[in-house]
């Protein structure tokens, strides 16, 4: 379904309503049981705001086409489109390799197989269950089921890290005749929901929902949800009627996107419990966020025609379930199915980016740097030119040696005339705001308890030096940097990407210095042997003061009360400085060791400039990162919407 959202819009002297469009496309099929009518909703504030709705499911282009008139009507009126994600999962989208670290566990984690986490009856147990289906998996389905099979030989092995989640997702999908024509033709078959993505072509195209939610419906479970899972998947795969029931379901959505019957849905819901798009729970989060998101984007892009592109079972009304016309219906709007044209204005949108075309596909929903921050980038990338170097050399063969080592290792980078570059920086100012110069760090593997050249914890300091205005937001530079690392480097399964001041070295186990000169008292950075020769010497000074003073006669003076003047509360902000615990520092031991990588996520910060070069070598260490910012991340997202549940 896809939801088309028009706010105020003034054009040739009219003022259009806002509109957020519930579409859902189904030829005019003979096979449909009734007259079928398009899955199209006007949702109305009382202050006028309208909305219209539109849903997709994962099926071929071809199973629904042509799309309803009414639908082509919303999809041409659209100025600006919402999809569930910013981007296209399909091959050529722009998300590339980055889900591909959500299907493992985290290396950090001492059971990070199924192997590990599953006595060697229960892995037999899962690997018969898994056979069983896949004897039952429809013809079109051959492809898919041929490479499930490869997945269940390794099983046993303790170095397979996919997790059980992913494992039954993908013996689900081997069900799923649709899905698996989509698989098998390997990007020739569009898929409805891209099919859509062409026909706005021109216009921007940004996301409801952030990487995060999606990556946490493929991650791994604790050890004892996994034991009920294997359970789960030994009774339901061995269930000739549970199997059957799978294939019959998921041919019956096809014919609800076609035919417009959403209110099947409910009914089926009941029979396909079993898949984890439909679980009730799932139902109540996602939809509380899209909810959120959807009310935002029509705020943020106020005077423009919104479509909103949603699935199917976000739409529908189920017991159990706050679905989302229910949800915007609790936000004030009226909600009404239309039948007939809309009656909106064509869009003269033409030739305006979206999240693909800036390259921001991985950049988390609605999270933004100040302007200050991306105009003084570009600004500066301008003044480099083609010379990015701008002088400075790098080099140290120790990293060489280390990543290609088998065990953990640590190596920094060596910056030398770096002098012109940091000048350069410091004095390009936009706004008011000057820029200055941060090194980045990056680990592959951080925690890791194995041994190996491609598993081991390394960690390469300093690989890069950019420059950033002093307005950015350190953690969204870190965040969406990782999120970038994971797009482009399929091997990376967990990482780890840190800012800080060139020259610092930020210890997760210790103490933040200099590389060279004397750690300071307070444990917060480091003092050159100028700054301990002042100290000392202030030391002195105060000592003599102290003693004059104790000698001098006593004076009669009436009591006074200080109270709480003239003490400093460090608490908060002053906490990392006087903690022995630096920012770097702060911020691993809160994603990494406090959240548990994988476990949720939603949305993070924004990219570093000139991150096009990221390591494509073992040079460059970081994934499990990456997985705790995002955690942190749904974690509040799913505390903001928790009423919804």
């Amino acid at each position: 379904m896809a939801l088309v959202m028009a706010q105020g819009v003034c054009r040739r002297g009219a003022v259009l309503p806002l509109y957020i469009t519930a579409v859902t496309s189904f030829a005019m099929a003979a096979n449909c049981p009734k007259a079928q009518e398009p899955l199209l909703w006007k949702a109305t504030t009382s202050a006028g705001a309208t909305a219209y709705i539109l849903g997709t499911y994962a099926l071929p282009f071809s199973v629904v086409e042509p799309l309803p008139s009414v639908v082509e009507e919303a999809l041409g009126c659209a100025d600006i489109a919402f999809f569930e994600l910013a981007c296209s999962t399909s091959k050529g989208g722009g998300l590339d390799n980055y889900f591909d670290h959500c299907k493992a566990y985290p290396i950090s984690d001492d059971r990070d197989a199924i192997a590990l986490r599953l006595s060697p009856q229960e892995v037999a147990d899962v690997q018969g269950a898994v056979r069983n289906l896949l004897t039952k998996a429809p013809a079109g389905c051959t492809d898919v089921a041929a490479k499930l099979r490869e997945v269940v030989k390794q099983l046993p092995d303790s170095n397979f890290r996919e997790t059980l989640q992913e494992l039954y997702l993908t013996a689900i999908r081997a069900m799923d005749p649709q899905g698996c024509e989509l698989v098998n033709g390997n990007g020739a078959l569009q898929s409805f929901e891209d099919a859509l993505r062409n026909k706005l072509t021109g216009r921007p195209i940004w996301g409801l929902r952030d990487l995060n939610t999606e990556c946490a419906r493929h991650q791994g479970n604790t050890v004892e949800e996994d034991k009920a899972l294997a359970g789960r998947m030994v009774a339901e795969f061995n269930d000739i009627d549970w199997l059957l029931n799978v294939t019959s379901g998921q041919k019956a959505m096809a014919e609800i996107v076609r035919c417009g019957d959403i209110s099947r849905l409910a009914n089926l819901k009941e029979e396909m419990v079993h898949l984890p798009w439909l679980r009730t729970r799932n139902l109540n989060q996602t939809n509380a966020i899209l909810a959120h998101s959807i009310g935002k984007a029509v705020l943020e892009n106020a005077g423009q025609t919104v479509l909103a592109v949603v699935e199917l079972q976000h739409i529908a009304e189920i017991p159990g379930v706050g679905g989302l016309l229910g949800m915007l219906t609790g936000m004030d709007y009226q909600v009404q199915r239309v039948v007939g044209s809309s009656g909106c204005q064509p869009s003269a949108v033409n030739a305006r980016p979206g999240a693909k075309e800036l390259d921001e596909c991985v950049v988390p929903v609605f999270q933004k740097q100040p302007e200050s921050c991306t105009k003084l980038r570009e600004n500066f990338t301008k003044l480099l030119g083609n010379d990015t170097d701008y002088g400075r050399v790098k080099s140290n063969d120790d990293c060489e040696r280390c990543v290609n080592d088998t065990v953990a290792c640590t190596c920094a980078e060596d910056w030398s005339n770096t002098t012109d570059f940091q000048k350069l920086c410091e004095e390009t100012v936009v706004d008011g705001v000057h820029g200055q110069v941060l090194a980045m760090d990056l680990t592959r593997n951080p925690g890791s308890k194995r041994e190996g050249r491609s598993q081991a914890a390394k960690t390469v300091r300093e690989l890069f030096q950019h420059c950033y205005a002093t307005t950015c937001d350190s953690q969204l530079l870190e965040e969406v940097a990782l999120r970038q690392w994971y797009r482009h480097d399929r091997t990376l399964m967990l990482g780890q990407v840190v800012l800080h001041e060139p020259g610092v070295v930020v210890s997760y186990g210790g103490e933040t210095r200099l590389r060279s000169g004397i750690p300071s008292p307070f444990g917060g950075g480091t003092w050159s042997w100028w700054s301990w020769l002042l100290a000392g010497l202030f030391v002195a000074i105060s000592i003599a003061l102290l003693l004059v003073c104790f000698r001098l006669p006593k004076r009669k003076t009436a009591k006074r009360s200080f109270g709480g003047r003239g003490r400093r509360d460090v608490s908060t902000s002053g906490s990392e400085r006087f903690s022995g615990a630096p920012p770097g520092e702060m911020m691993y031991q809160e994603n990494y060791e406090e959240l548990k990588p994988l476990a949720a996520g939603l949305s993070s910060p924004a990219t570093p400039p000139r991150m096009a070069s990221y390591p494509q070598e073992p040079a460059v260490q970081g994934h499990q990162a990456w997985q705790q910012q995002q955690q942190y991340q749904q974690q509040q997202q799913q505390q903001q919407y928790e009423p919804y549940q």
